[in-house]
Formats: C-alpha cells, structure tokens, sequence
C-alpha cells in the first residue's frame, strides 16, 4: 500500500528527475548551438549527448526552434541579468557602477565561452530573428535601461561628458567582448601568451574599464 507521504515523494522525486533532464538538454544544446548554429545543430547529436531520444526532447520543447529560444533565453537572463543587482548599482557613484558592470560583462565572456559564438551565429544565419524575442522582453529592455540610467546619471552629475547612450552601450559591449569572440583568430598575435588565463582576462579587464571610464570622463571643469 501506498501512503500520502511516498506518493508526494515519488512526485518530487519525478519533478527533480524532469528538471535535470531539461537542464541536461538546455546544457548539450547550448554547446551544440555554439559550435553550429541554429541551422546546422542536430537534434540527433543533443540527444546522443544528453543521453535521451528525440522524443523526449520534443516533449519539453516543442520544435528545435523553441529549443532554440530557451538556450537564448537562458543565456540572456540566466548567465547575466540574474547575477546583475540593480538596487546595489544605483546606490553607487556613475564611475564605481560603470566599472562593476564592465566587469560582471567581462566575467560572464569568460565563464560562459558559449555566449558569444551563439550571439554570432544567430547574426550571420538569423539577422537576429530570434534574439529579437530575447531582445523585446521586459528583463532585456532593464538590462540596457540599467547602463543606460548609469551614463545618463553621470551625465546629469556632471562626471561623464555628454554622449549618445545607445552608442556608448554598443561600444561597451565591443570592448568587452570582442577580446573573447576572436580569440581564435587573435590568439596568433600573441603566440604563446595564455590569453584566457585569469591573470590575462583580469588585465584584459582593467584596460577595458581604464579605456572606457576615460571615454565618457568629463574633462570640462564642472561648473
């Protein structure tokens, strides 16, 4: 006979089961995207990794495009925006909040080596099809919003100069992450040097927040 309590435990027990699959599935994914793309990713080889069939791949994600759009999503929000602590920030001096967030761009580079041939791939094979659900999500337009209070509030202390904020976004994000996205290219103009060593990505961390805090510096004398 089973009781009330082994039945709840057999059910949090298929839960957690179902849960570590998922992520199992979301993790050989990711990996298989980064190396292919949308387009030439196997579904076959996400299984094969994963250890389960096609099937139940498509039972928690309806097509290779939703599973697509997960891997996105979870890249965005999971290996970014979760870590970001907007209250903290705003509590902060423009310059200290610039920096932290530079090097929280730059940590993730790092730690996520998938992030950024993902975002690559989705460019060149999708314009952005995708990522454009990514992008027009309420957390994504808070990411942005987020760098965007922080220069605009330098600006109206007087710290920063006055700048274009989308600009200056998009040239934060080049200098943090182009350092990772060609690397493979790059890597030969420095033979020998362990690029992505973490003594090399901290320096690599300090020019970035040394070049960009003396970009949007104010040089004027503050009335």
């Amino acid at each position: 006979m089973v009781t009330k309590a082994g039945k709840a435990a057999k059910s949090a027990k298929q839960v957690r089961d179902a849960e570590a699959t998922k992520i199992a599935i979301l993790d050989a994914a990711e990996a298989e995207f980064a190396q292919y793309g949308l387009n030439a990713a196997k579904t076959e080889e996400i299984a094969a990794k994963t250890g389960v069939t096609k099937a139940m791949i498509y039972y928690y994600f309806k097509s290779k495009e939703d599973l697509y759009v997960a891997v996105l999503e979870r890249i965005f929000f999971g290996r970014y925006m979760d870590s970001i602590q907007l209250e903290a920030l705003e509590q902060l001096p423009p310059e200290q909040a610039l920096e932290k967030l530079i090097r929280r761009q730059i940590a993730t580079d790092f730690n996520y080596p998938h992030l950024g041939p993902i975002q690559i791939h989705e460019a060149l094979q999708n314009q952005g099809k995708y990522y454009k659900h990514v992008l027009s999500s309420d957390r994504a337009q808070q990411v942005f919003g987020i760098v965007t209070k922080i220069l605009e509030r330098g600006m109206a202390e007087g710290c920063f100069r006055k700048l274009h904020p989308q600009h200056t976004v998009m040239n934060i994000l080049g200098a943090c992450n182009f350092y990772f996205t060609a690397y493979e290219n790059f890597k030969y103009l420095w033979q020998g040097v362990p690029l992505l060593s973490p003594e090399m990505v901290e320096e690599h961390s300090q020019e970035v927040v040394d070049l960009i805090l003396a970009g949007v510096r104010n040089r004027e004398p503050r009335k």
